[in-house]
């Protein structure tokens, strides 16, 4: 930051400490006072209620220059390293205003203090008002140095101003105050490119409705066609496909981008004109839209013109044109709808031969990617469909959709159903304990423990411990301390950290084993240390 932008900001000076030298801070703080010149330091600069991240980052920014009250304390301070390094990056004039025991050798303190030393020569505090003196006419001499600075009338000018200082800072929290102020002069004086900028900086750092979306509106009621496409998103979005109000808002913002050729605006403006619940809906309109598209190197345009043939979107249906557009499509890396609709026209011979081969390599290479990757990948190594059969390799393919540990997530979600019966049906532990989980929510019991019995058989460390857990409280089997406690130890054994609680209380309940308060002290600290222990055990065991 230039020294130019200096006299824009609110205080002189910044200081800079660890509480442990609070009394020290706050006779330089009065002294600086008493002398005519304002400072910030926290807390008593900060509003009440306020969060301190983001207060003393602005409080950096709202000030001339620094004064750092560099002691030991201040050193191994988290929270004066931070604001050292921000000072320092925001280009700061930092005085250091060394408290020391002893005479300290310079040349070893670490940055980012050993960088304030190379700037600016150090003030020794010392115990009568010398060092303070010192210190006054060091601050007054660095405040006259600084540049008197005008700021330009042009909002152009103010605009190349607030992009500079977000490009030079990274787009960092603590260096937006600055950006914030040249960006927000450069709107009130209407500049639209200004709004828009300011209106992204404000969607990055502060509430969306309250501070950012005015000036959205603003700068897309202005002109900008950029802000003007953002609104359109933001309505359609609102609308769902149902609310024909927000569509038309959304589809007016968007004129203007698309008699422009702006593609963001084209594609969604191609969107909504296939939404079949759009009353100014037409097919013919969207595939223009989507050609054009096309024809300027924007792939994913003929995914939706493959989707317009193939689900008769307003058109007679077409497999040929839907196959050749979705082949198109699949030349975008990484583009997984694409390649999910080649590979179904392969698999299924929709718009071309069958081929099961090429199918499944594309199945195979997208596995990970969704759910129903990973069904049709295991489905294919199941049947030898494109490969030859292989079960292990069915069990892992399956294994890769997104099963949740929450039985609800999965009982949402047909294709995951699917998937996990289709575990089952191959003896695999996952499918049997995850199962067993989403009966167990049910309030099936009983079944559920046999599916946890059946996943333990094939050691599968989450089915075990479930089946521990079934002994140890007597559901959908008779309580058995014996058996939880022996399972509760294999699972320990193999890693299972929500077990070392229940093992503690084993231990001091003597459940499944012969009581034994250091064990039980053992497993409860090690399940505290891991999140998974009430604290009240610890306590307790503790007191005897």
């Amino acid at each position: 930051m230039e020294n130019g932008n200096i006299t824009m900001r609110a205080n002189d000076i910044f200081i800079s400490y660890s509480t442990k030298n609070q009394d020290i801070a706050l006779n330089v703080r009065r002294y600086l006072e008493a002398h005519g010149l304002t400072c910030w330091m926290a807390p008593e600069s900060i509003p009440a209620g306020s969060n301190y991240t983001k207060e003393i980052p602005y409080g950096i920014l709202n000030s001339k220059i620094a004064v750092l009250i560099l002691s030991d304390a201040a050193i191994h301070s988290i929270w004066v390293n931070q604001e050292v390094t921000y000072l320092l990056n925001a280009d700061h004039i930092v005085i250091p205003y060394l408290v020391a025991s002893h005479k300290r050798n310079l040349l070893n303190i670490a940055p980012p203090f050993s960088t304030v030393i190379q700037r600016q020569p150090s003030i020794e505090h010392t115990c009568d008002t010398n060092s303070l003196e010192n210190l006054l006419k060091t601050v007054q001499h660095q405040l006259g140095r600084l540049t008197t600075f005008t700021l330009p009338d042009d909002s152009d000018d103010l605009l190349q101003l607030g992009i500079k200082e977000i490009g030079e800072k990274g787009g960092l929290l603590y260096d937006m105050g600055q950006a914030e102020y040249y960006l927000t002069k450069a709107a009130d004086m209407g500049n639209a490119v200004a709004m828009r900028h300011l209106a992204r900086l404000l969607t990055d750092e502060k509430d969306y409705e309250k501070d950012a979306r005015p000036w959205w509106e603003k700068a897309a009621q202005s002109g900008d066609i950029p802000a003007q496409i953002h609104e359109a998103y933001y309505w359609a979005n609102k609308s769902m496909g149902t609310n024909q109000d927000y569509m038309d808002k959304a589809m007016t913002l968007l004129q203007q981008a698309v008699e422009e050729k702006k593609p963001k605006g084209m594609f969604l403006m191609a969107n909504l004109l296939i939404t079949k619940t759009n009353k100014h809906f037409s097919s013919q309109r969207a595939t223009k839209l989507y050609e054009e598209l096309l024809c300027m190197g924007h792939l994913k345009a003929a995914w939706f013109l493959g989707n317009i043939y193939k689900y008769s979107n307003g058109v007679q249906e077409d497999a040929e044109k839907a196959f050749n557009f979705y082949k198109i499509a699949a030349e975008a890396p990484d583009d997984v709808d694409a390649a999910y609709s080649l590979a179904e026209c392969y698999f299924k011979g929709y718009g071309t031969e069958q081929n099961l081969e090429l199918a499944f390599n594309i199945y195979e290479e997208y596995c990970e990617n969704s759910d129903e990757f990973a069904e049709r990948c295991g489905d294919c190594f199941y049947n030898g469909w494109g490969t030859k059969r292989n079960k292990k390799k069915a069990i892992e393919a399956y294994s890769k959709a997104s099963i949740s540990v929450y039985p609800e997530d999965n009982l949402g979600s047909k294709i995951i159903m699917r998937i996990i019966y289709k575990l089952v049906k191959l003896g695999s532990g996952i499918g049997e304990s995850t199962l067993g989980s989403i009966l167990q929510y049910q309030g099936n019991d009983k079944k559920a423990f046999k599916f946890f019995a059946r996943s333990a058989k094939h050691n599968d460390i989450d089915g075990i411990f479930e089946l521990a857990k079934c002994y140890y409280h007597g559901k959908g089997i008779t309580r058995n301390y014996n058996s939880a406690f022996l399972l509760f130890s294999k699972v320990f054994f193999m890693k299972k950290r929500e077990a070392y609680s229940y093992l503690g209380e084993c231990y001091e309940k003597g459940r499944g084993v012969k009581k034994d308060q250091v064990k039980a002290k053992y497993f409860y600290n090690i399940a505290n240390q891991n999140g998974f222990c009430q604290e009240w055990k610890v306590s307790v065991l503790n007191r005897k």
